[in-house]
């Protein structure tokens, strides 16, 4: 209603003007998020593949060589995330376990040389009471 000259203002528009506005842009909603899902999925994938199946992967190699007694392989531990503090527990699991072999391996020596003076006192003990026997 417009008050000053008192006309009442009315307008028409027709639904389909309407609904056809909204097919279209639905339409083109939909074709856009049709396009941009597998770009989105293989961002995804991507992403998960570079900071945490490649690391895991190292990882993996890095305890099969530990487990085949290879302790010489170089663990590069890197960042602080799970995956950084998992290589750098590994690293820590690799220099433990060749210090363990290292004072095994020197025990082993030690034992060894040991075992060969107990032999030759033993021997010396055993040729002296051989000898006061035929005495």
């Amino acid at each position: 209603h417009y008050p000053e000259w008192n006309w009442l203002i009315a307008s028409g528009s027709y639904l389909e003007e309407f609904n056809t506005e909204g097919k279209e842009t639905g339409r083109s909603l939909l074709i856009f998020s049709l396009l941009l899902i597998p770009v989105i999925v293989i961002v995804v994938w991507w992403s998960t593949r570079r900071w945490i199946a490649q690391p895991l992967e190292q990882a993996v190699a890095v305890a099969e060589r530990v487990a085949d007694g290879d302790f010489t392989g170089r663990i590069e531990p890197r960042g602080n995330d799970e995956i950084g503090r998992l290589m750098q527990s590994l690293l820590a699991m690799q220099t433990g376990l060749a210090g363990i072999i290292r004072e095994v391996r020197g025990t082993a020596v030690s034992v060894a040389a040991d075992a060969d003076q107990l032999n030759s006192a033993a021997s010396t003990v055993a040729t002296g009471s051989q000898e006061q026997a035929d005495a």
